[in-house]
């Protein structure tokens, strides 16, 4: 899933473009606001692989770049260095700065021309943010809480009532949670379900059996089912980056 944060003064043009973002691939969340703390505090809550930023956020003052403040403290966060980052603008002159200080990727000129946005957008939905390989996640049980890196984790599997997880060295067994909470609170493009009621990390598939349906991990982890109704998705994701795996 590729996450999309629109920061744009005039509501209108946040709905426009979030349709227009959303139209070009089925596989994106967009978030959207007009103000610059929230939308900080949007980013430091989810793994953003785009950011839309209006330069002038607040067009009833004159002297308004909040857009580009917000730009400022994005780009001096760590995980957001080098993440795509497009500006909004009928604005000339700040376009050297942004290119030369802020690393910014390109430019949607106001009015904007919606085949060229869409170029724009495309390309930089290309990046691979490099975020996930490094975050973790807390399991709770029985009041404790236990962390695990998201690289770690081989897959999840829902059985009997339990959700059990898989990691490189070892096992938990947690109250149930259906695979669609799971992934929204993973949040991460390299965990997929392969079946109703398995999850696996794209990252430990080492060879695809597509005529019998089932998968083959890496490092002795074992074999999984691939579910009928989810074959397609599943391949056509873990084939979409080949460097995760061998094809068998």
């Amino acid at each position: 899933m590729k996450r999309v944060l629109i920061v744009e003064g005039r509501e209108e043009t946040r709905a426009e473009l979030t349709e227009l973002v959303e139209g070009i691939r089925s596989d994106v969340k967009v978030f959207s606001t007009a103000e610059r703390e929230k939308a900080y505090k949007i980013a430091m809550e989810h793994d953003i692989d785009l950011f839309m930023v209006d330069i002038v956020l607040n067009q009833a003052d004159k002297g308004d770049v909040s857009g580009l403040i917000f730009a400022e403290s994005i780009r001096k966060t760590n995980i957001y260095k080098f993440t795509p980052l497009v500006f909004i603008t009928s604005i000339e002159d700040p376009k050297l700065y942004a290119y030369e200080k802020l690393h910014c990727y390109g430019y949607i000129s106001k009015p904007y021309d919606v085949r060229e946005t869409k170029s724009i957008v495309s390309g930089a939905l290309e990046f691979r943010n490099s975020v996930d390989s490094d975050k973790s996640i807390y399991f709770k049980k029985n009041g404790v809480l236990y962390p695990k890196k998201l690289k770690d984790i081989v897959y999840f599997k829902s059985t009997s009532g339990k959700m059990l997880i898989k990691t490189v060295d070892d096992e938990l067994e947690l109250f149930y949670k259906t695979s669609t909470q799971i992934l929204d609170e993973l949040d991460s493009d390299d965990f997929i379900r392969c079946n109703r009621n398995i999850i696996v990390n794209k990252s430990f598939v080492y060879s695809i059996d597509s005529a019998n349906k089932y998968i083959t991990l890496k490092n002795g982890y074992g074999v999984l089912e691939i579910g009928g109704k989810l074959k397609k998705d599943f391949i056509n994701s873990i084939t979409a980056d080949c460097k995760y795996f061998d094809v068998s």
